[in-house]
């Protein structure tokens, strides 16, 4: 539903350049890996997967993203 908007791929052609040592984000809606960036710090982590805080169960988030 949403797309990488400019500044991810702009991000992304710093990083086939080698211009790029570190991307660093706050945001957990897993756009940078829409872009291809690779060298990517989440420092929040990601909706990309849930993982249960009692026993550490880990699912993909389309998974239960209807019961959200």
């Amino acid at each position: 539903q949403y797309q990488p908007s400019l500044a991810h791929h702009f991000i992304a052609e710093l990083e086939r350049q080698d211009k790029l040592l570190r991307n660093y984000t706050q945001n957990i809606d897993s756009l940078e890996h829409l872009s291809s960036i690779t060298r990517l710090i989440q420092c929040h982590g990601s909706f990309s997967t849930a993982t249960c805080r009692n026993c550490h169960y880990k699912v993909q988030s389309d998974e239960i993203k209807d019961e959200i």
